[in-house]
């Protein structure tokens, strides 16, 4: 689950031209975890807290949730994996295999089973990898069978994808996350995150989100570039590794977080095709919102990737942070600036949706070599509401005087060149150059 990538980054700046933020601070990835310390599933393991109550699949034709059947690993092992271990249980057999656990899957305590869902329409077996101490919480699964998505030059493995923009839902139970789920970062599109108590009473976290295929470099010897190569020369890298995984990081309401303690979850969602790093940061004497995220220049087949940042902004932290009305928040000026001094326009879209309170942000079209993508949110003017016409019985009564009002505004066009300049008065003359349009 866990890789180098190239750092050739670009950041996405959200300034919402409002009042104070958060002190600079800059947010690490999710707390690491060894395997002994993932969450389980709940039913399997009888928890009622920390544990994994479910991962289920969203059927295309059906409009239905499908709920993945979470079978024991019979080759489950908590503890360290020896090489005598993975030899023992090593399967032997091709990518279509139905086996749970076995392979290279022996620290994973459940397979997760959904007919039909794999890309070649067979069934998709499922591994997660879920965890969260005091501070983040990691929800993430990956595909262990079905057709080969990529396989790694250094060990000539086989790496498995759920199918290409499918849609995915996981639920964990877990009283600290449930009650205190704020900051979400993901690498999918259209992610959701919402908390509930169950019939139980026990608080659950509940993510959803489009898979996309995530493109990185995995470094294994001194010669292969590093992320902080990516940063100090041309980014011209091709990807050795790419994986389509289920991943979502949701960090609590607290330190640099604290002013949006009782904030709905994900009170700021930032989602991005970045394969190597993402790093988020809260500027307060810019009053800008940074996201920072970098990935190799090509793609495994050497394709140009393009990128793509997803921002979503609940109304309730615009109120709260910003004191602001985020209805004002419709548009978005998008720049990319790249370290030659060349600009490129990305294509983007902001609005406000009513129904879920959110102010919503696409941005897509750059590519990484060392891009800035600079997004300013900006507050609308609201015009004052215009005065209603007065009713024939509220109009002064004609007057048998000329009709001729010596303090009627004229206004007209005045030419030069190709240049059309409009001029109003109660006597307009054209300026110095310019000739009254006929």
């Amino acid at each position: 689950m866990h890789r180098v990538g190239a750092r050739r980054y670009f950041a996405l700046i959200v300034s919402a031209l409002l009042p104070c933020l958060f002190l600079s601070t800059t947010v690490a990835h999710a707390e690491s975890a060894t395997p002994d310390q993932w969450w389980k599933n709940c039913a399997n393991y009888s928890l009622t807290d920390r544990c994994i109550e479910s991962i289920e699949y969203f059927d295309e034709k059906t409009q239905q949730w499908i709920k993945a059947t979470a079978e024991k690993n019979p080759v489950y092992h908590e503890g360290p994996i020896t090489d005598e271990d993975r030899q023992k249980y090593a399967s032997g057999v091709n990518e279509r295999s139905e086996l749970c656990g076995y392979g290279h899957q022996l620290n994973f305590d459940t397979c997760y089973r959904i007919p039909g869902a794999a890309t070649d329409g067979g069934e998709q077996i499922l591994q997660s990898v879920v965890y969260g101490g005091t501070e983040e919480l990691k929800l993430s699964f990956e595909a262990t069978n079905g057709p080969v998505l990529y396989v790694r030059p250094r060990y000539g493995d086989s790496l498995y994808g759920v199918r290409e923009n499918s849609l995915w839902r996981m639920t964990v139970i877990s009283d600290l996350f449930g009650q205190d789920a704020g900051i979400a970062r993901a690498q999918m599109k259209d992610p959701t995150l919402d908390v509930f108590k169950g019939s139980d009473s026990r608080w659950r976290v509940q993510a959803s989100g489009r898979v996309q295929s995530i493109y990185g470099l995995e470094a294994w010897d001194p010669s292969m570039p590093t992320c902080d190569d990516a940063l100090k020369s041309k980014n011209e890298f091709k990807s050795n590794d790419v994986r389509r995984p289920f991943s979502i990081n949701v960090a609590r309401y607290q330190y640099e977080y604290e002013k949006l303690k009782g904030s709905p979850p994900a009170g700021v969602f930032i989602t991005n095709n970045g394969g190597c790093f993402s790093r988020l940061d809260f500027d307060q004497t810019n009053r800008i919102i940074s996201v920072a995220v970098g990935g190799p220049h090509f793609d495994t087949d050497g394709k140009e990737i393009e990128g793509w940042v997803e921002a979503s902004i609940r109304g309730d932290v615009i109120r709260k942070a910003f004191n602001a009305e985020p209805k004002t928040m419709n548009q978005a000026i998008i720049e990319v600036v790249y370290s030659d001094g060349q600009t490129q326009n990305a294509t983007s879209s902001t609005k406000y949706i009513p129904a879920t309170d959110k102010v919503e942000i696409r941005a897509y079209g750059f590519h990484y070599s060392q891009p800035t993508l600079k997004m300013k949110l900006q507050p609308v003017e609201e015009m004052p509401a215009p005065k209603p016409a007065p009713s024939m019985s509220s109009m002064p009564a004609p007057t048998t005087k000329s009709s001729t009002n010596t303090n009627a505004v004229k206004t007209i066009s005045c030419i030069r060149g190709k240049t059309v300049k409009k001029v109003s008065g109660a006597n307009p003359r054209c300026p110095t150059g310019y000739k009254l349009k006929k």
